[in-house]
C-alpha cells in the first residue's frame, strides 16, 4: 500500500485512471512528469501475477494505492508458472525454447521486468540492458548470443536510435543481421519511419502486451511447437 497526502485524483478520471496515456494533468505546463503510462505499466505487472490493483481518492486529500498478490512459496512450481495468470497463459500460443537469448533494452526498471516476464511465458531466455551504450557493449562482447533485440527508443546516454545505427555499422564486416524491434509508446507513422531509417525490422508499441508480442515472435522467429502441442 502507498500512501499521500497530495492533491488527489479528480472523480471524473477513476474509471480511467489505469487506461495508458490518462494523466491527471496532461497539459504543457503540468507540475508532474510522466508518459501516463506508468499506472498502465503496473496494472499489467500485477495482471500477470493475477493480483488486483487499485486505488481511493479524494480530491484535495491525498490518493492510496493498494495490491493484493496471490503469493505462494515456489519451493516446487516453476516461476513462470507463478507470473502468469489463466487468463495471460491464453494469449501465449507459441513455445520458443529453441531460440537464443533475447536482449531487452529500457532504461525503466520495470519496463524490462514487464517485458522480461512476459517473454518468460514463450519459454524464452532473456537478458537486461537499461541504456543503448551498454546493449551496443553488450553485443560487441557477445555476437552471437541473441536472436532479437526489443530496443526501447528514448533513452539517456545513448537512445535507441544511435544504438541500432552503431549496430547495423558493426554488421557491416560481420554480415550478420540481427533482429531488433523497436518499443515505443508513440504510434505515430512518423515513428515507424525513424526507426526503419536507424536500421529496425520492426516496431511494437507500449504497453506491450502477450497478444503483441505473440504476433512479432510468430513473424520473425521460428518457434519450437505450438500451444496444442505443450
Amino acid at each position: 500500500m502507498v500512501k499521500d497526502n497530495g492533491e488527489g485524483i479528480p472523480a471524473n478520471l477513476h474509471a480511467s485512471l489505469f487506461e495508458p496515456f490518462t494523466q491527471a494533468d496532461a497539459s504543457s505546463t503540468r507540475k508532474h512528469g510522466g508518459t501516463g503510462l506508468g499506472l498502465a505499466i503496473s496494472k499489467r505487472l500485477v495482471d500477470l501475477m493475477a493480483g488486483e490493483v487499485g486505488f481511493e481518492s479524494l480530491e484535495g486529500s491525498g490518493t492510496t494505492f493498494w495490491v493484493n498478490l496471490p503469493l505462494t512459496i515456489a519451493s516446487s512450481v516453476k516461476a513462470t508458472e507463478l507470473a502468469l495468470s489463466e487468463k495471460t497463459k491464453q494469449e501465449i500460443e507459441l513455445d520458443f525454447n529453441n531460440q537464443k537469448t533475447i536482449l531487452v533494452v529500457d532504461d525503466k526498471p520495470i519496463n524490462r521486468g514487464v517485458l522480461s516476464m512476459q517473454l518468460r511465458g514463450f519459454n524464452i531466455l532473456t537478458r537486461l540492458a537499461s541504456n543503448g551504450k551498454e546493449a551496443v557493449n553488450l553485443l560487441k562482447q557477445h555476437p552471437d548470443t541473441f536472436s532479437l533485440v526489443f530496443m526501447d527508443l528514448h533513452m539517456p546516454k545513448m537512445d535507441g536510435f544511435t544504438a541500432t545505427k552503431l549496430i547495423r555499422e558493426s554488421e557491416v564486416s560481420t554480415k550478420k543481421h540481427l533482429l531488433i524491434i523497436g518499443v515505443t509508446a508513440d504510434a505515430l507513422s512518423s515513428s515507424w519511419e525513424q526507426c526503419r531509417e536507424a536500421g529496425m525490422d520492426d516496431i511494437i508499441s507500449k504497453p506491450v502486451l502477450l497478444s503483441h508480442i505473440n504476433v512479432k515472435l510468430k513473424k520473425w522467429l521460428t518457434p519450437a511447437k505450438t500451444k496444442e502441442n505443450l
